[in-house]
C-alpha cells in the first residue's frame, strides 16, 4: 500500500510536492556511504542498505575451506560445471582426477586441462 496518494482530482502542484515528498521517504541518496545502524533501527530505505553492505559477499576475496567439504549435485560458475567431483569447462572438456588440497596442484592442472 503507497505511503502517499494523489487524487486524480488534485492539481499538478499537490502531485509535484506530494510526488517530491517521497525523497524524505526513501532517504538522501548524498547520505549513501555515510549512513549508519542496523537495519533494526534505520530510518529509511537508503540506510538499511548500507547496513546490508557491510555484510555483502565479496567474490573476488580469497576463501579458505577447511576441513572436509562435501558438495553434492551440480554448479556452474562462468562456464565451469562441477558435478560429482569433475570439472567441465565450456568448451566442453572435463577433468576429474583425484582431487588435492594443494592450490599449486589444482592450478596446474586447470591450466594443463
Amino acid at each position: 500500500m503507497a505511503d502517499r496518494s494523489v487524487l486524480a482530482s488534485n492539481s499538478f502542484e499537490t502531485f509535484r510536492t506530494t510526488f517530491n515528498s517521497t525523497a524524505s521517504d526513501v532517504g538522501d541518496i548524498a547520505n549513501l556511504l555515510a549512513a549508519t545502524g542496523t537495519i533494526a533501527s534505520s530510518t529509511d530505505v537508503v540506510e538499511a542498505i548500507v547496513a546490508l553492505n557491510a555484510v555483502a559477499f565479496d567474490a573476488t576475496a580469497n576463501i579458505s575451506f577447511s576441513g572436509n567439504n562435501t558438495f553434492s549435485g551440480s554448479s556452474t560458475f562462468a562456464g565451469v560445471t562441477l558435478s560429482s567431483g569433475a570439472l567441465t569447462f565450456a568448451d566442453g572438456t572435463s577433468q576429474s582426477t583425484a582431487a588435492t588440497t594443494q592450490g599449486f596442484a589444482i592450478a596446474v592442472a586447470v591450466a594443463l586441462g
